[in-house]
């Protein structure tokens, strides 16, 4: 996967950018393009007989768990 400009990171430290994500289940943080596609889908048709459900695209995080 080729990196992209992370968008918290860049107004971080250096120190604190190189371990940003490093505490997730995957050991990184997430990259936008992994992320808005689950965006893109709640957004358009193909989401149109979901209801009640949560999409989790947080790499292996357990968020208000």
């Amino acid at each position: 996967m080729v990196e992209s400009a992370a968008l918290i990171p860049s107004s971080f430290k250096a120190k604190k950018a190189a371990k940003h994500g490093s505490d997730a289940p995957l050991g990184r943080a997430g990259e936008p393009a992994e992320v808005a596609p689950s965006y893109l889908f709640l957004a358009c048709d193909d989401s149109s007989y979901m209801t009640g459900q949560v999409l989790h695209p947080n790499g292996g995080e357990i968020i208000n768990g």
